[in-house]
């Protein structure tokens, strides 16, 4: 089975609240802040994600502001490609792929562009002040399992 995995960064991985690392990416924008200041992913919740995506064998997509050239270097895992935060770009990615888990903080705001594509596509959104935390590590491998399980 092809399982894609679409990240987000920020209130997922990001040790920021997301208001605040907007302000910060603006200021690195304009040479105000330095990259590594604004974004810091929690090696931990990086460690958990990795382990769950060797097991799985998952394709990982971003799905972020911060673009794939940006993260290759704080990831330790391969990004097979970066969606730009495009909904479009997303379903076409999909169409290679048997199922799909997106996890970002803002979900409820592309749900509906995804109605097309309902049956092939899980989300998971952390609470954006925290991002991944374990409960969400273990709904990430329930929705994983639940897909092997209904192919069996």
């Amino acid at each position: 089975m092809k399982i894609a995995l679409f990240l987000d960064t920020d209130g997922v991985m990001n040790m920021y609240r997301n208001d605040e690392i907007k302000r910060k990416y603006e200021k690195f924008k304009k040479g105000l802040l330095d990259y590594n200041y604004i974004l810091r992913p929690y090696p931990k919740k990086i460690e958990r994600l990795n382990k769950i995506i060797q097991k799985y064998n998952l394709d990982v997509y971003i799905f972020s502001a911060w673009t794939q050239e940006e993260l290759e270097n704080i990831y330790p895992f391969k990004i097979s490609g970066d969606t730009n935060k495009n909904t479009k770009k997303v379903i076409e990615i999909l169409s290679n792929y048997d199922i799909a888990i997106m996890i970002d903080d803002e979900v409820s705001y592309y749900k509906n562009d995804f109605i097309c594509i309902e049956e092939k596509i899980s989300f998971l959104q952390p609470y954006y002040e925290e991002g991944m935390v374990l409960k969400d590590f273990k709904k990430l491998e329930n929705i994983i399992k639940g897909f092997y399980d209904k192919k069996k």
